[in-house]
């Protein structure tokens, strides 16, 4: 039963920003539900008649919820989705500019530069993997989730690289594996985000986030896989650029089309 109080303090706390102290609070609330049910059973209540009844023991909190809300500092809405979306996306970018430079100014090592994406990939890991478990921990089920997402993906990741780099011999292309993983891992980690409820108006970073590194990876794996079109194939940037603008220029009227057609 200490499982169905947490799915149900999950939910209730689901649109507030995340924090310890709400993390404390979440954890005194499941000690008292839980608390509360053992006294309703030992009274001879059924398990629903327990469950319902001890929700109902503990009274409105929302007020408690909403004090702790409004003094959590503004940095915590800076959670683990957008914090590990613009490190990725600028680590990534970086990562891609040394070792595309580092291999033109070397001319012909290409088959030994790809080393610098496999060391950048080893602490993106590292990184990732303090960063998930320290959000996993706090976030619970949804942290958790998204946590062993990103592991599946990176896992699967340097699998796919070596496995395709080894058989092919391929090492000037196979690097953008891990620009594809940025990503796909971003656009998973962004549905799952979606989904949990929370409402700290990340939806537009995120989407733009996507829109970013989506046209990154297209302009690099274009430019790459097909030989001859560098000159040509910047234009993506600037149609992922016009995709931007114009996702921003329907969000911004939607939101003020009041205002707009008023004329105000």
């Amino acid at each position: 039963m200490k499982e169905e109080f947490r799915k149900y303090l999950d939910k209730q706390f689901s649109s507030y920003k995340q924090s310890k102290a709400l993390s404390d609070f979440k954890e005194e609330m499941l000690a008292n539900l839980s608390d509360r049910y053992d006294e309703f059973k030992a009274q001879g209540f059924s398990d629903k008649e327990s469950y319902d009844k001890s929700i109902e023991a503990v009274g409105d909190y929302t007020d408690i919820l909403k004090n702790i809300d409004a003094n959590t500092p503004a940095r915590t809405i800076w959670t683990y989705s957008k914090l590990m979306t613009s490190l990725s996306a600028l680590y990534f970018v970086l990562l891609v500019i040394v070792y595309i430079g580092v291999s033109f100014a070397l001319r012909d090592k290409w088959g030994s530069t790809w080393l610098i994406m496999l060391s950048g990939g080893v602490l993106y890991a590292v990184a990732a993997f303090v960063i998930g478990a320290k959000n996993a921990a706090v976030n619970q089920k949804n942290g958790r989730t998204r946590f062993l997402i990103l592991m599946i993906f990176l896992a699967a990741t340097l699998l796919a690289y070596f496995s395709v780099s080894f058989i092919t011999g391929a090492w000037t292309k196979t690097w953008l594996a891990f620009i594809c993983f940025a990503a796909l891992w971003l656009t998973a980690d962004s549905v799952i985000a979606g989904r949990s409820g929370k409402k700290s108006g990340g939806v537009r970073f995120r989407v733009s986030a996507l829109i970013s590194i989506w046209t990154v990876a297209a302009y690099l794996s274009v430019s790459v896989l097909v030989g001859g079109i560098w000159a040509y194939s910047w234009l993506i940037i600037l149609l992922g650029a016009a995709a931007l603008f114009t996702y921003y220029a329907v969000v911004s009227y939607g939101k003020y089309k009041d205002e707009i057609k008023s004329g105000k």
